[in-house]
């Protein structure tokens, strides 16, 4: 139908003319009608009778905090003013303003329709916005009405609601750490606490917590964890951290260790390291340097002490070892000059024993000693472009360095161990005076094979103690005889070589000791048999070049009375 059409049948079907809504519900879009002038209808826009109802909408409730949980609700109202008496609807919706964003209302933007009976003259339109603790800007937001039903115009389409801000920064608590005791002494024994103090300032009405790690010295020196937690229950202020630190008698320098705070929830960080000083305590019993003297010798050990960790008992071992070798070797050798620097005189050789690292921490039993717990290296000897030096005495020691290793000696100082390093240190300071790889296979050709392609020692000295049946005997197998059997040019071989105790001692374990010989590979009972200085040992010192004494009693000497005649 086209427009004149519909027009013309309009006019026809109702001769009272009325005014044109295009925002009724069911408008067609067309045009304004003709006023015809006739009477208005009842309850219709024309002239003289009741106006048309007409829908405005304002700000009831709806400029509010949102709040910080839960929803707000946020209210308009709609009046209808004119006719009341028909029913009008109307839809609605929330449209745009500033910051406009669905999350405030739950995800979607609110909308639905209100309906007006018979003699309601207002409707409440309510939009809940959901609570938050977001800081942001002030947020408006539109709710406007749409498609009013026919008959009914829309007066004021919209309205405006504002949502406050209501959220603040929030001001987290602040931790901060000091060292309250924490520069002290360690003690010799046991641990010493060092404290630190964490305090927390401003809000402390909820809870809070934060990281610690120590840093910066070695975790040996705690018996405390490195790291751990501090926590705040509402209303606390101040949480102490204490560490442990281990008493020792090592001399070292004091030690700087750090406490930081790390990782704070709840809080923030502000002084969040402070240094704790692990002051020494321990006074250096370590002579700068030692000469050797036994009664009827005229060898000379010289004994430079090198290294920290030294200890009264360590650095008496290593005099009496040295005492212990003039009582041994007993003719003088020539001095050698202007080495290792010009000036020096070295009579007879000079030993620097030193504590190092070698090998690091044990990980076996008590007590714990790593594979290598002291080595001997750097020898240099006499050669014959040296002044004065005799034949037999070319491939004698000038300078050796034995090395202990520290955490080793570490270890027996914290087991009370010390006094069981006897053998290992003479054991260290012969090898230093020649028994050594270089110089008995090298420069002295005192190690050769057997007809079994075994490495055999060569000396006549040694080989004649060896099965003279005085000092010892091989034990029964298929390498006995001689050349006696040797390890790796600087050991015996502790399989063919078994030591016999003193006679007393025989019959009470059946003629066969379990201890064994001072220079064997390995202490195959460890520290606690017996171990020897064989003639054997003597004979190959003298083999080496050197006038010797015969230290013998029946079998050989155990090392235990060596030293407590140096004692």
């Amino acid at each position: 139908m086209s427009r004149i059409t519909r027009l013309a049948k309009k006019l026809f079907d109702d001769p009272v003319a009325e005014a044109y809504d295009p925002t009724a519900a069911g408008s067609d879009g067309i045009g304004p009608y003709f006023a015809l002038g006739a009477a208005a209808k009842p309850g219709g826009g024309g002239g003289g009778g009741a106006t048309k109802p007409s829908l405005s909408i304002s700000v009831a409730d709806a400029v509010r905090p949102e709040g910080n949980t839960g929803t707000t609700p946020f209210t308009f109202t709609v009046a209808r003013n004119g006719s009341l008496t028909g029913t009008s609807t109307v839809n609605w919706a929330v449209t745009g303003g500033s910051g406009l964003n669905a999350t405030d209302f739950g995800g979607a933007l609110p909308s639905g329709s209100l309906t007006f009976g018979p003699g309601i003259a207002t409707q409440t339109i309510t939009v809940y916005v959901r609570g938050d603790t977001t800081i942001e800007a002030n947020e408006d937001f539109a709710v406007t009405l749409s498609r009013a039903s026919r008959g009914t115009s829309i007066a004021t389409p919209s309205a405006t609601g504002t949502i406050l801000n209501d959220d603040v920064a929030q001001v987290l608590p602040v931790l901060t750490v000091a060292a309250t005791d924490a520069t002290k002494q360690e003690g010799n024994t046991g641990t010493t606490p060092f404290a630190f103090t964490v305090t927390r300032t401003g809000d402390t009405s909820g809870s809070s917590s934060a990281g610690w790690t120590i840093s910066g010295a070695d975790a040996a020196d705690f018996s405390s964890a490195l790291s751990g937690t501090v926590a705040f229950a509402p209303g606390e202020t101040t949480q102490t951290i204490t560490i442990n630190v281990v008493g020792d008698t090592v001399v070292e320098p004091d030690e700087n260790f750090a406490v930081t705070l790390v990782n704070p929830t709840g809080a923030t960080l502000g002084t969040n390291s402070v240094v704790g000083t692990i002051i020494n305590d321990d006074v250096s019993t370590q002579p700068a340097s030692y000469i050797s003297s036994s009664p009827n010798s005229d060898f000379n050990v010289e004994v430079v002490f090198a290294g920290t960790g030294w200890t009264a008992g360590l650095v008496e071992l290593v005099q009496d070892s040295a005492d212990i070798i003039s009582s041994i070797i007993t003719g003088d050798v020539t001095d050698i000059r202007n080495f290792p620097a010009a000036g020096d005189i070295i009579d007879d050789v000079r030993i620097t024993v030193t504590i190092g690292e070698i090998d690091g921490a044990g990980t076996g039993e008590p007590p714990l000693y790593s594979n290598i717990i002291a080595q001997t290296q750097d020898v240099f000897f006499r050669d014959a472009s040296d002044p004065g030096v005799q034949a037999n005495e070319i491939g004698l020691p000038v300078t050796a360095t034995i090395l202990l290793d520290e955490y080793d000696v570490a270890t027996a100082i914290n087991v009370g161990n010390v006094l069981d390093w006897d053998g290992v240190i003479l054991h260290e300071m012969i090898h230093a005076v020649g028994f050594a790889e270089g110089i008995t296979a090298g420069v002295k050709n005192l190690v050769g094979l057997n007809g079994f392609f075994q490495n055999v020692f060569l000396g006549s000295h040694a080989n004649n103690a060896y099965v003279g049946g005085s000092p010892l005997e091989a034990a029964s197998g298929p390498f006995d005889g001689v050349p006696m059997p040797i390890f790796d040019a600087s050991h015996w071989d502790d399989q063919n070589f078994r030591p016999y105790l003193e006679a007393p001692d025989l019959t009470a374990i059946g003629g066969l000791s379990p201890s064994q010989e001072l220079m064997t590979a390995v202490f195959v009972g460890g520290f606690s048999e017996p171990t020897w200085l064989s003639d054997v040992t003597v004979g190959a010192l003298k083999d080496l070049g050197y006038t010797v004494a015969d230290p013998s009693i029946a079998r050989g000497v155990k090392v235990d009375a060596l030293f407590a005649r140096h004692a």
